[in-house]
């Protein structure tokens, strides 16, 4: 963890820590956060959003997800996503958040909270398809379904909506 403590947090030396003076009882003042303290997340949030402010909006309904324009990243504990149309403005930000803080690149994002990502990148389609087939695997083994034939699922290809007083109107 990079962030700073907001609260007095003390600890008993290590098992083999020895001091020559045995008659006082020392302990351990942490200046930054250690990994697993209950406190180490919001801190380190705390931290982010403090830097991110500098040039970003933060959502008000979700204050994990911070925007610049085009520019947005999404944080989660200490995992983040950045999302630009251009991937100069990616790495930018990359640079901006390296002056300080130690950063890991995981490169293009496959798995995210459980969500499989995968990119569209071809003349037809250009995006990001989120989905989760194990998640609907064990679903359907929970179920006792893993035997069954699959079907459609049961809509019209075509939907039709009509708004009180008008006339239907037609979505494809």
């Amino acid at each position: 963890m990079q962030a700073l403590i907001y609260t007095y947090i003390y600890l008993e030396l290590p098992q083999g820590f020895d001091v020559d003076d045995n008659q006082f009882q020392y302990v351990l003042k942490l200046k930054k956060n250690l990994y697993g303290l209950k406190q180490a997340r919001l801190s380190w949030y705390k931290t982010l959003r403090d830097h991110l402010q500098q040039g970003f909006k933060q959502s008000e309904s979700d204050l994990c997800f911070f925007h610049q324009g085009e520019l947005i990243l999404v944080c989660y504990v200490d995992d983040c996503l950045i999302f630009a149309h251009q991937k100069d403005d990616v790495n930018k930000l990359i640079a901006t958040l390296q002056e300080n803080f130690v950063l890991t690149d995981e490169g293009d994002i496959t798995m995210f909270l459980g969500i499989q990502v995968e990119k569209w990148d071809n003349k037809e389609k250009e995006g990001l398809q989120l989905s989760q087939p194990h998640l609907m695997r064990r679903i359907i083994d929970a179920a006792g379904l893993t035997d069954q034939q699959l079907h459609d699922t049961p809509a019209t290809k075509k939907a039709t909506c009509k708004e009180s007083n008008s006339e239907p109107h037609t979505h494809t």
